[in-house]
């Protein structure tokens, strides 16, 4: 499968959660290399972001600070599907 066709309904999925609860993240960029962009703001950004880095580091996920987010080629729909779906 290829990584774009994983990209695609992370990224719709993540922005629609993120839109329909108020949360301010945008997932921009190509399908295949996302970017989490929480603000347009450079400042606001970068500490929403650092948030989310603290969060997943707590849980285990170690995630590269001021890099777009490549999807493994590990990665599965089902790993899509439970990332845009899971509860907050």
């Amino acid at each position: 499968m290829l990584i774009a066709a994983l990209g695609r309904p992370l990224r719709a999925g993540i922005n629609d959660r993120a839109a329909r609860g108020g949360f301010p993240l945008r997932i921009v960029g190509y399908d295949a290399l996302l970017f989490f962009l929480f603000a347009e703001d450079l400042a606001v950004h970068t500490r929403r972001m650092n948030q989310l880095l603290g969060a997943m580091a707590r849980r285990g996920v170690l995630l590269r600070v001021r890099r777009a987010r490549a999807l493994p080629g590990a990665a599965h729909m089902a790993d899509v599907v439970s990332i845009s779906d899971s509860p907050r």
